[in-house]
């Protein structure tokens, strides 16, 4: 396997890692809410319990947004992305795509910001999708 295929696998595997904690953290939030909205205090058991859990969660989105940084740093860091095949563009166009979503959706920090501008300038004009 080509190191770009690598590098779009693992960035699809941590976009559905992401979206799965980000969706967890939501409904973390929504069960807290109806926990106070049906009488319980911030000192109860299940308040409690889902705040600990929420912080869970949130340690380990904090984690994979690392992950992805350091995906980023150790792949795609190089001024100059190579790649000798239709394959290695179509791959190239495809990180580009979930790179644009991890940022638009979680993150918009520069590893991602300067990732994306690397890969635009190494694809084709006509590639601008």
């Amino acid at each position: 396997m080509r190191k770009l295929e690598r590098v779009s696998e693992e960035l699809s595997a941590l976009q559905r890692e992401l979206q799965g904690t980000a969706n967890r953290l939501w409904k973390l939030k929504f069960s807290l809410n109806s926990a106070y909205y049906r009488g319980c205090s911030e000192g109860d058991f299940l308040p409690r319990r889902i705040q600990s859990l929420r912080r869970r969660e949130q340690e380990r989105f904090e984690a994979l947004l690392q992950r992805l940084k350091a995906l980023l740093a150790s792949h795609l860091a190089s001024p100059m992305l190579l790649f000798d095949s239709d394959r290695d563009l179509e791959t190239l166009r495809h990180i580009r795509r979930t790179i644009r979503y991890l940022k638009n959706a979680y993150c918009a920090e520069p590893p991602l910001l300067h990732a994306l501008a690397r890969i635009s300038r190494a694809l084709p004009a006509r590639s601008a999708h």
